[in-house]
């Protein structure tokens, strides 16, 4: 048995129920190859280093499980077409990593942020953004008028 796990960014509105109903299908398409999911975990909510689908947030989803030898190569075609066509706007991103038979499952994560700190509203930020270059704008205009007269 090959062991793997798939790490999956969800949208930040992702709830317990949808993550269940994502996990039984992963199971189900897991199980119809003769493998078996052992591990599925929601990380949590996390922010992005860069806007995912306009999204700064996200949630993460880890499954590990084991494949038979023989099917593994079609049932991750299978996860990957599962991810693509039916949960793209639920899925944003997923990996999938193949794990050494001898290693540990144990692994560290780090901690939700579940909000984080104040967001600011995008036109603030573009009117906090602007207050340099109108300042300097104001600067060459009086600089202007003054070399005129």
């Amino acid at each position: 048995m090959l062991r793997y796990e798939t790490l999956m960014l969800a949208h930040p509105d992702l709830n317990d129920a949808d993550a269940g109903k994502i996990e039984n299908q992963i199971n189900d398409i897991i199980s119809g190859g003769n493998g078996k999911i052992f591990s599925f975990d929601k990380w949590g909510k996390y922010k992005l280093s860069y806007p995912v689908k306009r999204h700064s947030y996200g949630v993460y989803l880890l499954a590990r499980y084991e494949l038979p030898e023989d099917t593994a190569s079609q049932v991750l075609k299978d996860l990957q077409l599962f991810f693509k066509i039916k949960v793209n706007d639920i899925i944003f991103r997923e990996v999938f990593k193949k794990l050494d038979a001898g290693d540990s499952l144990d692994y560290m994560k780090p901690e939700p942020v579940e909000g984080g700190g104040a967001r600011v509203p995008f036109e603030t930020r573009a009117k906090v953004d602007d207050t340099e270059p109108k300042k300097a704008e104001e600067e060459e205009k009086k600089s202007d008028e003054n070399i005129n007269s």
